[in-house]
């Protein structure tokens, strides 16, 4: 078993650091979902956020699977009109709704 400097196992450590990781990736889907959204409707930050909290409350998925299925449907091909951009996100956040 592999020891750290301090005589403790060092496997803890990179469990931590694993989580640590996912933990920021995740961070990084919602605050770009987050973004998709600000500039979407004009609404500021802690609105964004509550839209996305409550939409994964509502759907019952996980906040940060919203998040990145938000951000997927965000982006334009280069050169592309984004007048579909609305109707993508609403597909996102009603997904039921046709």
């Amino acid at each position: 078993m592999p020891w750290s400097t301090a005589g403790r196992p060092a496997f803890p450590r990179r469990t931590a650091d694993s989580d640590i990781d996912r933990a920021r990736a995740s961070q990084e889907d919602i605050d770009l979902a987050r973004g998709v959204l600000m500039a979407l409707y004009g609404i500021d930050a802690d609105i964004a956020m509550r839209v996305l909290r409550r939409h994964s409350q509502y759907a019952n998925i996980k906040l940060r699977a919203l998040a990145q299925s938000v951000r997927e449907a965000a982006p334009t091909a280069p050169g592309r009109p984004q007048h579909d951009l609305h109707q993508r996100v609403s597909a996102v956040l009603y997904p039921n709704r046709d």
